[in-house]
């Protein structure tokens, strides 16, 4: 059956007033929210792309207590800014943060501050976004491989390529930090 074809069998069902629970259910595939697909970067810490706001209370529900915006404001015209995000995430009780990360190169005041909420909510789940997952994982690893008891190089480069993001050419940038951490 056609898209009209439904509609009319939505409108009709409305009208004789019995629905059909077949349109219904019909009507709730097609208009609910798709749930995030997270990658956990470790078990209290994970990763997905641009998040919508139904979203943002499936993350709630999922179990994490932080959500972490990594992606400046206005890159695309029907992307929600931090601050809607982050109105809806107050809402469904989860603490927001925002720190947008620039494409290219990411700059050490965004590592920093990444590594301050990581820090200050390290009792939580936490859950980063961007775009597409890169800079939020890329980031992450940076920030990890300056924690005091943070993961080592190798095993922070594995979990940001099990999240399908590359970052062999960070390696150098993050085996550097873990060794600095190592000896302050």
């Amino acid at each position: 059956m056609t898209r009209r074809g439904y509609f009319w069998v939505f409108l009709i069902s409305l009208a004789v007033g019995a629905p059909i629970p077949w349109v219904w259910g019909w009507v709730g595939q097609r208009f609910a929210p798709t749930v995030p697909v997270i990658h956990e970067l470790t078990p209290s810490v994970g990763v997905t792309q641009q998040i919508g706001f139904a979203q943002v209370s499936m993350v709630r529900r999922m179990g994490y207590g932080v959500l972490v915006a990594l992606r400046p404001d206005g890159e695309a015209a029907d992307q929600p800014t931090a601050a809607q995000v982050g109105h809806e995430a107050d809402r469904c009780g989860l603490l927001f943060a925002y720190v947008p990360v620039p494409h290219g190169d990411i700059p050490p005041e965004c590592v920093q501050a990444l590594k301050k909420v990581l820090t200050e909510h390290a009792n939580q789940r936490i859950l980063l976004y961007c775009r597409t997952g890169r800079r939020a994982a890329r980031t992450w690893g940076l920030a990890e491989a300056e924690s005091p008891n943070g993961l080592d190089a190798r095993s922070i480069l594995d979990s940001i390529e099990r999240t399908g993001q590359k970052a062999d050419d960070l390696a150098d940038a993050i085996q550097q930090r873990v060794a600095a951490r190592a000896n302050p």
